[in-house]
């Protein structure tokens, strides 16, 4: 589902913000993987005078994925998916990652040798299924940062829900002081 989405250069966010549009040299989402439910994040770097209209296309998507997706845009993910797999492998340090994925999530000892053919067997229905699961557009908190005196108006007029205006001091704390005696 997110390969389609936002997990590889021909998805559906690259396309439409960078392709379609020009906002962007590349935007793509992805979920964080834990024990635990982890995030689910959606990203790019725009324009300023575009960050509202980017916020429009990329919602115009998170919505999209929750309808059936077409059998080409699931085949061409599988494949991207599957044919990529390999090179999960190729240094010392992605084997150990590997390994570590089985520890960490508990897996059974056959799970490489069965991925490729469980990817492979991913339905339309699996895709729609998760995207429902997973994806609540009316619930996800979204983080702009910018010029504010450009671009607070306009998401203010996309009626996202509640604005919380933050400072630079307010997110890191405020810099200490370099100067000064001792």
């Amino acid at each position: 589902m997110n390969t389609i989405l936002g997990g590889s250069f021909t998805s559906r966010l690259n396309q439409n913000l960078r392709e379609k549009h020009g906002y962007t040299y590349g935007a793509g989402s992805r979920f964080d993987f834990r024990p635990l439910a982890g995030p689910f994040l959606a990203g790019a770097a725009v324009q300023t005078a575009v960050t509202d209209s980017s916020l429009v296309e990329f919602f115009s998507e998170l919505k999209g994925i929750l309808e059936p997706v077409p059998q080409k845009d699931l085949d061409r993910a599988r494949n991207y998916v599957a044919l990529s797999f390999p090179g999960d492998f190729q240094t010392v340090g992605q084997i150990a990652s590997q390994m570590e994925d089985l520890f960490i999530y508990d897996l059974p000892d056959d799970t490489f040798n069965r991925y490729i053919d469980r990817i492979l067997g991913v339905s339309r229905d699996d895709v729609s299924r998760v995207a429902k699961k997973t994806l609540n557009p009316d619930a996800m908190v979204v983080v702009v940062v910018g010029d504010k005196a450009q671009i607070m108006q306009k998401i203010a007029g996309l009626n996202l829900g509640p604005l919380t205006i933050m400072s630079v001091d307010d997110v890191l704390g405020k810099a200490p002081s370099l100067g000064g005696s001792n």
